[in-house]
């Protein structure tokens, strides 16, 4: 039996969106069509592909097996097509997708937004969190273009450079009772802190880096997002060890202001990374280039 590509197409869909009726609304066909494909290619493979769990479609083994195959050969083919005409960002209606650290999304996203909305009105962004350990597999099937995280060991096909300066800073409220015009190691340790982390539990970074010096915080409230933590820093005396990069942008919306870390904390990098077979990708180039204009800007 042979496959029509489309088929495949329909097939990364469900995977991608979770269900038939969203995989119909990207793709820009009838429920009935993608049904009808999906029936298709479960004849061809002899397995169900996708399972319903609730309202949501779970892949087989056999779907998890296949899907990176399926992404890289399409990523391929649309990388083909793409490659074979001049990249022009005004006129493009291509789709990126990107996976940018929590530390930035906001700033980055916000930014980017502005930008194409200038110069690429027809780009669209999608914007993933995956897990670290398979930044490889997600860049090399396709499923990301551009990763945005901290400085990581990876496979010579990866290809990285870096985008800014990890530091990190203390947000504090501009109302503070003691806290006023600096910030010392003592008014430090005797605050209550926030931290944020998307584990419920564990020892944060600030804690580990503390530790090594011997020295202890009191945390009051641990939460998930940076936006969260400043929120309450702006109402509260808690206060919060956050990367300089949100801590600085927050500065400018919210009651807060912004102190170095009254203690030695390791810089750790922020790099841009995507797989070798894009290098040479006018669109994904102009992407890159993109993101390094607004890091320059972001830091400045």
């Amino acid at each position: 039996m042979k496959l029509d590509l489309n088929l495949f197409r329909v097939f990364e869909a469900i995977y991608r969106e979770g269900s038939v009726s969203a995989a119909a609304r990207s793709l820009h066909l009838s429920q009935p069509a993608v049904s009808h494909s999906l029936a298709k290619l479960r004849t061809h493979f002899d397995d169900p592909l996708f399972e319903r769990d609730g309202s949501h479609m779970r892949p087989t083994a056999v779907a998890q097996r296949a899907i990176n195959d399926v992404q890289s050969a399409l990523r391929q083919l649309q990388l083909s097509v793409l490659t074979s005409k001049q990249f022009n960002p005004s006129e493009s209606d291509q789709h990126f997708r990107l996976s940018l650290h929590p530390s930035i999304e906001t700033f980055y996203l916000s930014s980017l937004q502005k930008r194409l909305s200038a110069e690429a009105p027809h780009i669209r962004l999608s914007n993933s969190s995956i897990n670290r350990k398979q930044l490889h597999q997600n860049l090399s099937s396709g499923f990301i273009d551009v990763a945005v995280d901290v400085m990581q060991s990876v496979p010579t096909q990866i290809k990285h450079r870096p985008l800014t300066k990890g530091t990190m800073a203390v947000v504090v409220s501009r109302s503070h009772p003691t806290i006023k015009d600096s910030l010392s190691q003592s008014q430090y340790l005797e605050s209550q802190h926030i931290v944020v982390s998307s584990r419920g539990s564990g020892t944060s970074f600030e804690d580990f880096e503390l530790g090594k010096l011997g020295l202890e915080r009191s945390v009051k409230l641990r939460c998930q997002q940076h936006a969260t933590a400043c929120a309450i820093v702006a109402q509260s005396d808690l206060i919060a060890t956050l990367p300089a990069i949100v801590a600085r942008r927050y500065e400018s919306l919210l009651n807060v202001k912004v102190f170095e870390t009254p203690y030695p904390t390791p810089v750790s990098d922020i790099h841009m990374y995507w797989h070798e077979r894009l290098d040479n990708d006018p669109a994904t180039r102009w992407l890159r280039n993109t993101l390094v204009s607004l890091s320059e800007s972001l830091a400045s």
